[in-house]
């Protein structure tokens, strides 16, 4: 993440909110009064989504046990007859 201060900021705004939409940077902007997170729209909606999916009980322990299954199996059956 990268951080600059809220005078740079405030002199390079198109510029800051351009890296962030177009090129999914973040920054931390530091203040007198405390920091903050500038991130984009997908990106804060990424993190959200992903909050959600760890609040899930019992989710991540069904993923991980799904990733230990053998999946060779399932190969004779990738192809279908049309």
């Amino acid at each position: 993440m990268n951080k600059i201060n809220i005078k740079t900021l405030e002199k390079n705004f198109q510029k800051y909110i351009k890296e962030v939409v177009k090129e999914n940077k973040s920054f931390l902007i530091t203040t007198e009064q405390g920091n903050l997170i500038m991130l984009s729209e997908s990106e804060y909606r990424g993190i959200k989504e992903t909050l959600y999916l760890y609040s899930q009980k019992g989710l991540i322990d069904s993923i991980l046990e799904g990733s230990k299954e053998d999946i060779s199996l399932l190969t004779e059956y990738s192809e279908l007859d049309w």
